[in-house]
């Protein structure tokens, strides 16, 4: 299932073409990565425009949620 749109984020709406035979596929792939089509084809585009250093992943705001912290294990190997 897509994720909804994050609240407070400016969106912009992009039109482009593609072959009628490019269609199926796109939406196939975007259903068994969980995203909208609109999601797969920005998350293709970021990675090339990362590549090519035209886009820095700090320029993303993709707060991310803070990382899990685990208790440590003692030396019997319970926490």
């Amino acid at each position: 299932m897509a994720k909804k749109k994050v609240k407070g984020r400016t969106y912009v709406s992009l039109s482009f073409s593609i072959p009628p035979e490019g269609e199926e596929p796109i939406n196939q792939r975007a259903a068994e990565l969980g995203m909208s089509r609109s999601q797969y084809l920005w998350r293709l585009a970021q990675a090339d425009l990362q590549a090519r250093n035209f886009l820095k992943p700090a320029a993303l705001n993709l707060n991310a949620p803070p990382r899990i912290k685990r208790k440590k294990m003692s030396s019997n190997g319970s926490r």
